[in-house]
């Protein structure tokens, strides 16, 4: 298996053991993203499901959840212009994705944001938004584009087809989306960031590894990429983690070191009281003290290291 697929049962494993994750949807999730029943089954035993414990929720019937959808820039909001798009790949592939930029005449330097293990979503047209709002031209890539997108595909397997995917594809579309943004009539065509978060956040640190447009990356709490690929970066880094993400946040030291050998601006910072994905205000860990605080870091970051107009 593959680090992210790694990544992401061990990420099943935390919610399942904390309630934050039904049988049913550990089970399921856990079988696409490991490739196959046999390949799951030693991580069942693990936390200590039988076989038929595991053959029922196989079977059960998926529950609805309707948790909170908050908005912070709404799509109709007078100081943006936002839109869904198509954009090709160096493979000849058309991904979907989401873009807003500012409405004002000027130029702007662009942000690419990378979804979580759900696919794109709600939540990350909002941060994408929320740029737009701030002075920057962003757009975020369907990383399941090829499968028919996040909206066609059911949410079960989504986490399945981001981990099983070679993650060089999806360093690749995250570039794609770079080029994008960067050929924009209103964005500048020297330079971008990149952020991402969970599983995207994996996706910026491998991408800032092999792409030399990426000026600044602020990756929340992605698992560490092969270190020796940070040492071909010239991209400003910012690593957010959360104090209670201690599998993830116990990689910034590395991470870090790998930077300064890069030579390359760094810092990370950890949200106190925090835990994974606290940054996503419509899932349960959410934490509005460490994401208002992560967001404002976020800003002021791209903001030096890539100035909103050129």
């Amino acid at each position: 298996m593959n680090q992210f697929q790694h990544y992401l049962l061990d990420e099943f494993v935390d919610d399942y053991r904390e309630g934050r994750m039904s049988r049913r949807d550990f089970v399921r999730k856990s079988i696409g993203v490991a490739g196959g029943l046999a390949a799951a089954m030693a991580l069942f035993s693990s936390v200590g499901l039988s076989e038929a414990e595991v053959a029922e929720a196989q079977v059960a019937p998926r529950v609805a959840q309707a948790g909170p959808n908050p908005v912070t820039v709404s799509a109709d909001d007078p100081d943006i212009i936002a839109a869904d798009v198509q954009f090709p790949t160096a493979d000849g592939s058309t991904l979907l994705g989401y873009m807003a930029v500012p409405s004002a005449l000027g130029t702007y330097s662009g942000i690419v944001v990378i979804h979580e293990n759900r696919g794109l979503l709600g939540h990350h047209k909002d941060v994408v938004r929320r740029y737009a709002k701030a002075g920057f031209a962003a757009v975020a890539p369907d990383l399941v584009s090829r499968e028919g997108g996040t909206d066609n595909a059911n949410p079960d397997d989504v986490p399945g087809l981001l981990a099983r995917a070679d993650p060089q594809r999806h360093v690749d579309d995250a570039t794609a989306a770079g080029v994008f943004i960067q050929q924009q009539d209103s964005v500048r065509p020297d330079a971008h960031g990149i952020t991402g978060f969970c599983f995207g956040g994996g996706v910026v640190w491998r991408t800032i590894g092999e792409d030399d447009s990426v000026a600044a990356a602020v990756p929340f709490y992605g698992p560490q990429p092969p270190l020796d690929t940070l040492a071909h970066t010239r991209a400003a880094a910012l690593g957010v983690y959360a104090e209670l993400d201690t599998n993830i946040t116990g990689s910034a030291p590395a991470v870090m070191a790998a930077l300064e050998t890069a030579g390359v601006p760094h810092d990370f910072v950890v949200e106190p009281g925090a835990n994974h994905a606290f940054f996503n205000d419509t899932g349960d860990r959410y934490n509005r003290e460490a994401a208002t605080d992560a967001w404002a870091r976020a800003l002021a970051w791209f903001h030096q290291y890539l100035p909103p107009t050129a």
